[in-house]
C-alpha cells in the first residue's frame, strides 16, 4: 500500500471528487435534502488544506483524507487539524486504515487532530486503538 502527501493544486479536486460520490452514497447522511456538489475552489492552492491519499500497488486511488489546518479560536497560537473527509474503499479497510491514519498524523505537524467521524461507519474501535478519545457528539438539523 502506498501513502502519499499530495501537493495542493489543480489535482486535489480530482482526488476528492474521485471518491466523494462513493463516500456520499455509503454515508446515507442528508441524501434526501442535499445533493453532493464538491466546492473545488476550497481545495485548490489553499495553504490550510492537507490532502493524503492511499493507493494500491498499481497507484490506483483507494482512499483519501482531507484536513484543514488552522489556529483554534480558543487556543491562540496552537495549530489544530480538522478533518473534512476521510474515505477508504471497504475492501481496503483492514490494517491499512490504521497505517493510513498514522501516516496522516505524522505528516500534519500540528498539536491536536480532530477526527470527525460519520456515525454510520464503524470507526470507533479503530480510532480508540490509535489513541483518539471521543470528545463530542455532533448533531445536524435541516432547517429549510
Amino acid at each position: 500500500m502506498i501513502f502519499v502527501t499530495e501537493e495542493n493544486g489543480q489535482t486535489v479536486p480530482e482526488i476528492v471528487q474521485a471518491l466523494a460520490e462513493a463516500n456520499y452514497d455509503e454515508s446515507g447522511v442528508l441524501q434526501d435534502v442535499l445533493k453532493l456538489k464538491v466546492k473545488e475552489s476550497l481545495y485548490v492552492n489553499s495553504p490550510d488544506v492537507r490532502v493524503f491519499t492511499m493507493r494500491d500497488e498499481d497507484a490506483a486511488l483507494v482512499g483519501y483524507a482531507v484536513y484543514f489546518v488552522t489556529e483554534h479560536p480558543h487556543f491562540d497560537g496552537t495549530l489544530f487539524a480538522f478533518n473534512d473527509v476521510i474515505y477508504i474503499k471497504p475492501e481496503y479497510r483492514t490494517v491499512y486504515a490504521a497505517n493510513f491514519f498514522s501516516f496522516c498524523e505524522e505528516h500534519l505537524d500540528v498539536k491536536v487532530i480532530y477526527q470527525g467521524m460519520n456515525y454510520t461507519k464503524p470507526h470507533a474501535k479503530l480510532m480508540e486503538s490509535l489513541g483518539y478519545v471521543p470528545t463530542e457528539i455532533m448533531y445536524h438539523k435541516v432547517v429549510s
